[in-house]
């Protein structure tokens, strides 16, 4: 109750929960991505056959696209076919269409509550937008090797760290001027 009232009060207390709720977004966001990850890597060495999720025994992609997924989360497509075909049509569109959807929603009348539900369900979407960034920046981490230039494949990691890190240090250094 302590929450909605500050946020409901505004001001001060509501800048204040603003940046203590998108900080722990943050931090839990990647921490979840993190250990996604991980676990992951562990179920991938343990059992290596299994790459695509089934449903009762049906596979949930076939024919090209099941090769496409297999490929990029395998660390065997070509970089420039998982930076270009994946990552950035994937870090361009996915997010358009989660607050597309969002504000269609909101438009309808599904979700109401005005500025209160905007408070809380927009930093859930940031929360799923930075983990669908994690998800496609390690998919093309692990293809970053299958490049003909290697000076390619070290750039490209460091884009991928800069696109991680320098939204983490703005948070941070927003944070800290608070």
């Amino acid at each position: 109750m302590i929450v909605v009232e500050a946020a409901a009060k505004g001001g001060k207390d509501r800048s204040d929960l603003v940046w203590w709720g998108l900080g722990s977004m943050v931090f839990s966001s990647t921490l979840c991505g993190l250990i996604s990850t991980f676990a992951y890597i562990s179920i991938r060495r343990s059992y290596p056959e299994i790459l695509l999720a089934t449903n009762g025994g049906t596979e949930v992609a076939s024919g090209p696209v099941k090769t496409l997924l297999m490929k990029l989360y395998s660390g065997k497509l070509k970089l420039w076919k998982a930076f270009w075909l994946i990552y950035l049509p994937g870090i361009i569109v996915f997010p358009v269409v989660v607050f597309g959807l969002y504000a269609g929603v909101k438009k309808a009348g599904v979700i109401t509550g005005g500025e209160l539900t905007d408070f809380f369900v927009v930093p859930l979407l940031f929360a799923v937008l930075w983990l669908w960034n994690i998800a496609l920046c390690t998919a093309v981490w692990r293809n970053s090797d299958n490049t003909n230039y290697r000076i390619i494949s070290s750039i490209t990691r460091v884009a991928l760290v800069l696109s991680i890190a320098v939204p983490i240090l703005k948070f941070v250094l927003l944070w800290a001027n608070l």
